[in-house]
């Protein structure tokens, strides 16, 4: 049996279907509402918000860097969002070696 966690499971599918991988999380969001998640991700839907941890999986570099700065985290705001409400989003980019690249804290 192999339990993994969250940065387990996302190296482990990165380096198999050789896909770069973006990884957010904002359980602690999810008391400011859709509304405000949705600005700090400008990619989530309202019916995204309902799943508090996901993993995007991209077929470039580029792509996974795009979402990567669509996501304001406790950096606060990016290059490509310029949110400054009170919601941060962690995220982290996978390679396609399995390697955590960057993260926003």
């Amino acid at each position: 049996m192999t339990i993994l966690n969250k940065d387990e499971l996302a190296k482990e599918f990165a380096k198999i279907t050789g896909s770069w991988c973006v990884y957010i999380c904002y359980d602690h969001a999810i008391d400011y509402g859709a509304e405000e998640i949705t600005k700090a991700a400008l990619y989530l839907s309202e019916t995204d918000v309902l799943n508090n941890k996901q993993f995007i999986f991209c077929k470039s570099e580029e792509e996974a860097y795009r979402y990567f700065n669509w996501t304001v985290g406790d950096d606060g705001p990016t290059k490509l969002n310029n949110y400054v409400g009170p919601v941060r989003i962690y995220a982290h980019v996978v390679n396609p070696q399995g390697e955590i690249e960057t993260e926003n804290t």
